[in-house]
């Protein structure tokens, strides 16, 4: 509440100037013509700070004599008659709520000049006169509301969409603002009575129940989310606002009721919240420490059909009592599809290793390649694993002849150097040398075709919207949007300079224009069904991606601004970097870096390839002859890379160009450097090894092997063991199908 008694700093700042002028032409009497002297006798009183009494009387003057300050053009009066305060006593004046033809200064002038954002305050009061809402008997109480309320920003940013939601007209206007106003922190009270109107929830006798609980709730968007969620599937009785076995008061009363209801949906899928068992495992449920977590876990166990059955409760019991930080791993055998009952019952039995063995990995991965912590082992389905990698992993849990740490680390040393290093396509010189910077960003480092991929995704969802009716909420968004700090600054200059028509860009790979990007990106923050994560968040992340498009070489490795001219990014800098912000709050959006580590490792593969296909391609029994031989002989890929280097380049650049900064004859060069003395791949091996045994209709050129020891690391251990034959004296000869 503003101290009624003193004239707010903003204000004091705003009579400051205006006495450091009129001190500069109190001298001389003919710049003094025309100022009032009732203003010369408040401004030469003693004032520092000024009381509400010489504040009252300087703008009391100001009012009075209006038209003597349109002639007063240049005087310092100019200061004091574009500030917010004046503009806010305009306001209040225009709403018969001050009167400055009395004495004293009444109580809302009190309030007014005690306000800390006068400008926001002023803004907020004519959206509320433009809604009616400030004449007649309700003026007072709202403004007073309005003057009491710690944040006068949010309650105008709330007072715009629920004009934009149509929620501030007819009968039910007085009705939503005083939500809003109730509310300490409004911004997302406009989204959360927009949720409950479309859904016909503010419609019925149980509407003010539903505005009391999203005024009183810390969270209202993620309350009004879980009352839609709860009663279109299977608790119709919340939407009467009826105590239905007290899931009203769960929800409206539980700091996160978004996963709450998440979970209730979840369990009343199944036959956990009937019978006997149904309250002991709701209240399980809605007391757990961690609802988001659990409630990602739990939805998990439903997908593999871990809690349906008769193991259904005992599932549920284990999941409630895991040990933190174990639903990491249930995430990630969920997004791999082996969540299986048998790999639960070891997640469950091993949680301690496990859990113990992920906070080492991540330190280890963090301190080592830079990654943040949470990079692998999260919700993401960013740790690829295979039910066979799991149970190695297992294995090494329950050797208990070594200790839980040794156990631990094991399983760290088994993850970089079995699964993360091949995965990621890291030589082990790479993860030694610490060359993998996971910092890098959309212009420092190359972006794999999930951007174009997930802009294809928003095409798809979004496409069938009205392009310039997003592109022009955005600007008004931005016409709105106060504060001077230097990303607010710069996003509004990116926002004014890329949606002009002649900022042209489109996507090769996905046909998308930057401008369909930005407004389909708009439509994604406003998702409420899809969008992860508060309205508030969304909206700072798409300010913080417009800041370093606007500012994106002005800003250094460590981020930090140079606060020189703007020095925007490229443009397909601007594609990746809206796309980038979208990853992780909405499921279309994802970003994959790579880098030449990984390049390289996929070049592997492609030679590998290309090598076979260039066998294939042979006609003349005799080249095949030598050109195998020759790959014996030499034991690398140097004798066909010749013949494999432009289809093998064209493919790599293609997919890596972003990688390789230079021409493509650069490219070859270092492919060259890389490639040639590249042993032959075990591919390659194995493809010849597999053409020998086929049966002899099926076989084309046959060519004698002068070594086949060249071809037995191809041949597994368990098919030596069952044909102890050695390989050179082997009476049927290799073949090659062309």
């Amino acid at each position: 509440m503003p101290n009624m008694s003193a004239v707010s700093e903003c204000n004091q700042a705003i009579l400051g100037k205006l006495k450091a002028g009129y001190d500069l032409i109190k001298d001389k009497w003919y710049k003094r013509l025309f100022f009032p002297s009732a203003m010369t006798k408040a401004l030469e009183e003693s004032f520092n700070p000024a009381s509400i009494e010489t504040f009252w009387k300087v703008t009391a003057a100001y009012f009075k004599h209006t038209w003597f300050f349109q002639r007063w053009i240049f005087s310092c009066l100019a200061g004091l008659g574009s500030s917010p305060f004046i503009s806010l006593c305009s306001v209040l004046k225009k709403a018969s709520l001050i009167n400055f033809n009395e004495q004293p200064a009444n109580n809302n002038f009190k309030l007014a000049s005690a306000h800390a954002d006068p400008g926001r305050a002023a803004k907020a009061l004519k959206i509320l006169t433009a809604a009616g809402l400030l004449k007649g008997d309700s003026a007072q109480a709202n403004w007073d509301a309005l003057a009491r309320h710690p944040d006068a920003h949010s309650v105008e940013i709330a007072l715009q969409y629920l004009t934009i939601y149509g929620l501030l007209k007819g009968k039910s206007a007085q009705a939503n603002w005083d939500v809003v106003v109730r509310c300490p922190d409004p911004f997302d009270v406009p989204l959360a009575l927009h949720e409950l109107s479309v859904c016909g929830m503010l419609d019925n006798e149980s509407a003010q129940a539903f505005r009391d609980a999203i005024a009183r709730h810390a969270k209202p968007y993620g309350l009004a989310k879980a009352f839609v969620r709860l009663t279109r599937n299977g608790f119709p009785g919340l939407l009467k606002g009826e105590p239905l076995d007290s899931y009203w008061a769960v929800i409206a009363n539980h700091p996160e009721p978004r996963y709450i209801a998440k979970l209730l949906k979840i369990l009343s899928r199944g036959e956990l919240l009937k019978g006997e068992s149904a309250l002991k495992n709701r209240n399980a449920a809605i007391q757990h420490a961690n609802p988001d977590k659990i409630a990602g876990v739990l939805q998990k166990l439903a997908q593999a059909g871990l809690l349906a059955g008769e193991l259904a409760q005992a599932n549920f019991d284990a999941l409630m009592t895991m040990q933190s930080g174990a639903d990491h791993w249930v995430a990630v055998l969920g997004s791999n599809g082996i969540l299986t009952q048998d790999n639960f019952n070891a997640l469950i039995q091993h949680q301690q290793v496990l859990v113990g063995a992920t906070e080492a990995f991540r330190q280890t991965w963090f301190n080592m390649l830079n990654f943040p912590p949470n990079f692998i082992l999260d919700f993401r389905p960013n740790f690829h694993i295979t039910d066979e990698q799991f149970n190695a992993i297992i294995a090494i849990c329950r050797n208990h002849e070594l200790d839980l740490t040794t156990r631990q680390n094991n399983i760290v040393q088994y993850i970089i150097h079995d699964i993360i290093r091949e995965l990621l396509g890291l030589t082990e010189e790479a993860i030694q040398a610490n060359i993998f910077n996971h910092r890098q960003t959309t212009h420092t480092a190359s972006v794999h075709q999930s951007v174009s991929e997930s802009a294809g995704k928003l095409k798809n969802r979004y496409g069938a919207r009205n392009l310039e009716a997003a592109i022009n909420e955005i600007k008004q968004y931005f016409s709105a949007l106060s504060g001077n700090d230097i990303k607010t600054e710069a996003a509004k200059r990116c926002i004014e300079r890329i949606t002009k028509l002649d900022f042209t860009y489109e996507d090769p790979a996905s046909q998308v224009s930057i401008r369909q990007l930005l407004a389909w990106s708009w439509c994604a923050i406003h998702d409420n069904e899809n969008r992860e994560g508060s309205f508030k968040d969304a909206c700072n992340l798409f300010i913080e991606g417009l800041y370093e498009i606007q500012r994106g070489y002005n800003l250094s490795e460590e981020n930090e601004d140079d606060r020189q001219e703007d020095k925007p990014t490229c443009m397909p800098g601007t594609f990746n970097k809206l796309v980038e912000k979208l990853a992780g709050i909405h499921p279309d959006c994802d970003i994959i870096y790579v880098t030449k580590e990984q390049a390289n490792h996929k070049l592997k593969i492609v030679i590998a390839e290309e090598t076979i296909n260039y066998l294939k391609g042979l006609k003349e029994l005799k080249d095949l002859q030598e050109t195998v031989e020759a790959l014996q002989r030499d034991k690398t890929v140097k004798p066909v890379w010749n013949n494999i280097k432009d289809k093998v380049a064209e493919r790599m650049y293609s997919e890596f160009k972003s990688v390789y900064k230079d021409s493509k004859e650069t490219m070859i060069a270092e492919l060259i450097d890389f490639s040639e003395d590249m042993d032959v791949p075990e591919a390659v091996k194995a493809f010849i090894k597999d053409n020998q045994n086929k049966p002899k209709a099926q076989q084309g050129h046959a060519i004698p092997l002068a070594n086949a020891g060249f071809f037995a690391v191809a041949t597994s251990s368990a098919n030596q063991k069952n044909n102890p034959q050695s390989l050179d004296t082997q009476s049927a000869p290799p073949a090659i199908i062309p």
